[in-house]
Order: C-alpha cells, then structure tokens, then sequence
C-alpha cells in the first residue's frame, strides 16, 4: 500500500508535530515546541526558543534556529542545522552532516565520511566517522576526530579576525602538537593551540 505524504504545522505554545509518512514535513515556530519526523524523506523544522526537532528517514532533514535548541538526525544521509544559542545537534547516518552557528553550540556527526561544523563562539565539533571532517571556525571553539580530520580557525587578538585556517589529519601535527584520536583541540584564551 502506498503511503501518503503528510503535513503538519503549529504555531501555537507548548506543542508538538509528528508525521510518520514518507515525504512527511512539520514545522513548529513557537517556544518550548516539538516537532518529530519518521518518514524516508521526512524533513522538520522548529524556530521556537526551546525547540527540538527529531527526524529519522533515510534522507531526513532537520532546522532548528531557537534559542537552546536541539536536534537529531539518524537517516543515512540525514542533515541537520542548529542555529540557536546553546543549540545542541547530532547526526548518525552513514553520510550525515551537520552545522551549527549558535554560541557554544556542540555538534556531533558518527557516520563514515559525514561532516561536523561549528561557527558559534566556544562551540564544539566532534566527528567518529571514518574521512569525517570536524571543523571549528569560531573564536574559542573546539575540534575532535576519530578517524578523520580536524579544521580549525586561528585568531588574531581582536578575538574577531581570523588569522589563520589549520587543517591536518588525525596523528598530525597542528603548531607542533599531535593531534590524538578522540582528544579535542584548540586555542585558549592567550592564543596557544593545546589539548582542551
């Protein structure tokens, strides 16, 4: 039997949206909202302050642009977007990749040659996939990998212009330090790059 597509949206407090179809989409735009996707193409988005965004289809798709906000995606070739303030993000696909732009944003990607981006200030880039890419570009940030590579931005004093972009591979060297399996790396508050 073939399955309809659905849709659902809410713009209301306190709510929450689920859709379990393929093709499913629901979008959430108020505080403390949820918003849950199942379907093989199945896309969610939420904008609320205190949002989290679920989805799970094989090419899922998640957004969330609300302050502390959260999401997950575990389709193989799912992708997320936090955007939020303190916003947390997690992919788990085969290809997955995510990006954060909000302050000490923490993201994290597990799948082979998935990607993990962070541009918020103090924000955290993990990735354990094999020819994964962490990469940290704002001020203060952190990079780690498992089997991949590490990107990270070096800045001039100003705490705002970037000086520099490194980019070595997991048992490389980054300004003379060995970049370890699983450690995570970047440049403290007098600009030395150093285990974190």
């Amino acid at each position: 039997m073939k399955k309809e597509t659905k849709h659902s949206i809410i713009t209301e407090d306190i709510l929450s949206s689920r859709t379990e179809e393929d093709s499913s989409h629901s979008v959430v735009m108020r505080e403390k909202t949820y918003s849950f996707t199942y379907g093989d193409n199945s896309h969610s988005v939420t904008m609320g302050k205190e949002d989290h965004g679920y989805t799970e289809g094989k090419n899922s798709h998640g957004v969330v642009m609300g302050e502390f906000a959260g999401i997950s995606t575990k389709g193989d070739s799912s992708h997320g977007v936090a955007m939020g303030e303190c916003a947390d993000i997690g992919t788990y696909g085969k290809n997955s990749h995510g990006v954060t732009t909000g302050k000490r944003a923490t993201n994290f990607t597990e799948g082979e040659n998935s990607h993990s981006i962070t541009m918020g200030t103090y924000a955290d880039s993990i990735t354990e996939g094999k020819n994964s890419v962490s990469c940290a570009l704002g001020y203060g940030s952190i990079a780690s990998a498992q089997k991949g590579f590490i990107v990270i931005a070096e800045y001039e004093e100003d705490k705002k212009t970037i000086k520099k972009i490194h980019a070595v591979k997991v048992g490389e060297k980054i300004l003379g330090v060995v970049i370890d399996v699983d450690e995570s790396y970047g440049f403290d508050e007098n600009g030395f790059f150093r285990k974190i």
